[in-house]
């Protein structure tokens, strides 16, 4: 099974391929600074990321109106899906290879993707977004299920070296899941995303072998075991485990080629599957001439007919009538009539009927029945037994991916298990956030009523104050100066208050900002209205109350006050 190069599209997409190989050892310190080490990728992804969602855009207009992807547009986006499966495979501790910056495929790279892109559905790209949704709440169910777990997974993996066999198995699954579900998304592929679990083979079997990970399908069909017998597509066979060792052929068939040993010099090779044995050799007659000898000049001459004897020794002619003699020959008799044939001796076999065939030549193979197919010619293949001529294996069908995922029922149960995890996780997450929001909103409305409250008994105060200034001014004697400053220091203890009350209450991160400015503002104000009460004579108290920097000051409080509040929903 191949696949044409991106910039070929075909008439028909095909699955999204995946490969990881299998689990192999890691280095610890790699493992332990993984975190650290995918930084670098993580920051470059993102912004690989932002260029593909516009590009995805494009690549929707065009595949809506012409029916497929531009070449372009297809090998960006798998790209970029190539790129986002190493870096996930690499942070989760499937491959200890750090992952190159490119979007083109690796051969030397234990993880790559393929895909082959065809002609589209209009109708089922233009409803794309709504298509994937299914696909997409499995697929983050299954990666909250794979970061939760993805703590357990560092700490087996930093102690043994390796990766577990069931963790590697379900990462990979996890991961060929996400990289389709967004191809599908990407329109990359018309297949949905499927085989979870593990792929199958033609006959809809699983796929079973003793190591999880991704095989390269066999090329003549499928193994003997279960229709799987190839190495690893990635690494070397895992310590512990072999390649399936075929079954011994049935009864008849012929042994495999290699089974003989090389034939000495002077022997006849071995035969072949489907040829016949060869024929015995042929001795000429003694005085037949070898082929190449001198011939005689003239005819050869005449020697009578001898009978050898026990020893070989010619000997003479026997005399007619001797024992062990043949009769001699006597004229047939006349026929009695005249298309009539003469008896035949007794034992003599009769002659066939007029129109029928001649009689085959001695040592030739009776003729097959009416019905029956006609032997094989020479060196072709034997024709296959009958059923239940002798016992068969189970039935095993043809792989149907590229890099068909072999998953161990240990792997296939810790994928489900992803899946049960992820969804309470995801769950809970959800409902923390909600209750998150819900918290904030009851805090926004008790801050933001605290605070009109505050700045409501301030107004208050501001009023009494203006009452008291003017009635300050109606009094003689030198009784005015002390009149105002005793307005003034209760003036700046509302101020104060204010400003206590709104330090005293909680505010949500948004708002924090505003409640900090409106609380300078009110100590600025304070501070000033007590250095006013505290004048030495009339002229100071005129002269700091007409000032700009009072009347700022005052300002401020109303301003920071108005923001504060709006950045409370007020």
């Amino acid at each position: 099974m191949t696949m044409p190069y991106p910039g070929q599209l075909a008439e028909a997409s095909s699955k999204v391929e995946v490969r990881f190989g299998t689990t192999q050892t890691q280095r610890r310190v790699t493992v332990l600074f993984r975190i650290i080490l995918v930084i670098p990728q993580a920051i470059v992804l993102f912004f690989v990321g932002i260029g593909a969602f516009f590009v995805a855009v494009v690549g929707w207009f065009a595949a809506l109106f012409t029916g497929r992807l531009p070449a372009s547009v297809a090998k960006f986006l798998l790209g970029y899906v190539r790129w986002y499966t190493r870096f996930y495979a690499y942070l989760f501790l499937l491959v200890d290879v750090y992952p190159p910056f490119s979007l083109d495929s690796d051969p030397t790279y234990p993880v790559d993707v393929l895909v082959t892109t065809g002609r589209l559905n209009r109708a089922a790209v233009f409803f794309r977004i709504i298509l994937v949704i299914p696909a997409q709440i499995l697929a983050t169910i299954l990666l909250y299920g794979l970061q939760i777990f993805g703590f357990i997974t560092w700490i087996v993996t930093l102690v043994n070296g390796k990766m577990p066999d069931a963790f590697f198995g379900a990462s990979a699954a996890v991961l060929r899941f996400q990289a389709r579900t967004s191809a599908f998304f990407l329109m990359l592929t018309s297949y949905y995303p499927n085989d979870l679990l593990g792929d199958k083979d033609s006959l809809g079997a699983t796929l079973e072998s003793p190591t999880s990970g991704t095989w390269i399908a066999p090329q003549g069909g499928p193994g003997p075991v279960a229709g799987w017998s190839q190495p690893p597509a990635w690494g070397a066979t895992p310590a512990g485990t072999s390649a399936p060792v075929p079954p011994p052929p049935p009864p008849g068939a012929y042994p495999p080629p290699g089974a003989y040993p090389p034939p000495a010099p002077g022997m006849l090779p071995p035969p072949t599957p489907g040829s016949y044995p060869p024929p015995p050799p042929v001795v000429p007659p003694a005085d037949t001439p070898l082929p190449g000898a001198a011939q005689p000049d003239g005819p050869l001459p005449e020697t009578p007919a001898t009978i050898p004897d026990s020893f070989g020794a010619p000997s003479d002619p026997p005399a007619p009538g001797s024992p062990g003699t043949l009769p001699p020959l006597s004229p047939p008799p006349p026929p009695t009539s005249g298309d009539a044939l003469p008896p035949p001796p007794p034992g003599a076999v009769p002659p066939p009927p007029p129109g029928a065939l001649p009689p085959p030549p001695m040592g030739a193979l009776p003729p097959p029945p009416i019905g029956a197919l006609p032997p094989p010619p020479p060196g072709a293949l034997p024709p296959a037994p009958p059923p239940g001529a002798y016992p068969t294996g189970p039935q095993t069908g043809w792989p149907t991916s590229l890099w068909p995922l072999v998953l161990t029922k240990g792997a296939r149960v810790l994928t489900v298990v992803f899946i049960v995890v992820g969804a309470i996780g995801y769950v809970s997450f959800t409902a923390f956030s909600r209750h998150s929001f819900s918290f904030t909103s009851i805090e926004t409305t008790v801050s933001r009523d605290g605070v009109q409250n505050a700045y409501s008994q301030l107004g208050s105060a501001t009023d009494t104050f203006k009452t008291q200034t003017q009635n300050c001014t109606s009094q003689q004697n030198g009784l005015e100066l002390p009149c105002l400053e005793q307005a003034d220091r209760a003036w700046a203890n509302a101020i104060q208050d204010y400003e206590t009350t709104l330090s005293g209450l909680v505010y949500p991160e948004s708002a924090q900002p505003q409640a900090d400015a409106a609380q300078l503002a009110a100590r600025q104000a304070a501070n000033l209205v007590n250095s006013l009460a505290n004048s030495p004579d009339a002229q100071s108290y005129s002269s700091v109350s007409q000032s700009s920097t009072f009347q700022s000051t005052l300002s401020n409080v109303d301003s920071t006050y108005n923001a504060l509040n709006q950045a409370l929903g007020g």
